[in-house]
């Protein structure tokens, strides 16, 4: 458990539609049953971990749009390296050291 390991760092995993919900819209939608708000919910430069098994799914892709502005350390795992949150995330930054953001399952 990375949380025990590292008790400084913020490990949460979040549905891509609650962050849509919460941060991709005018104005927030409020998610019933839900710890975070955008004001609770601090994403500062994070560490984006996307998984997404076809890689083209609404959800992950407009997140992992969405959640450029935020930060540069977004990371993939999808069944293939060529899906379209791949394509995304390459075009991202192609001279930064972290160009290989994609990892495949091969499933």
């Amino acid at each position: 458990d990375l949380q025990k390991c590292f008790p400084r760092l913020f490990v949460k995993a979040v549905s891509s539609n609650k962050i849509i919900g919460l941060f991709g819209q005018e104005l927030a939608m409020p998610c019933t049953g839900f710890p975070y708000s955008q004001k609770s919910m601090d994403i500062k430069d994070p560490i984006v971990i996307i998984v997404s098994h076809s890689g083209g799914t609404f959800g992950p892709l407009a997140c992992s749009n969405l959640l450029q502005s935020f930060s540069s350390s977004i990371f993939a795992v999808t069944s293939e390296w060529d899906t379209q949150i791949g394509k995304q995330l390459r075009s991202m930054y192609s001279d930064d050291l972290l160009s290989s953001r994609i990892f495949s399952t091969e499933v």
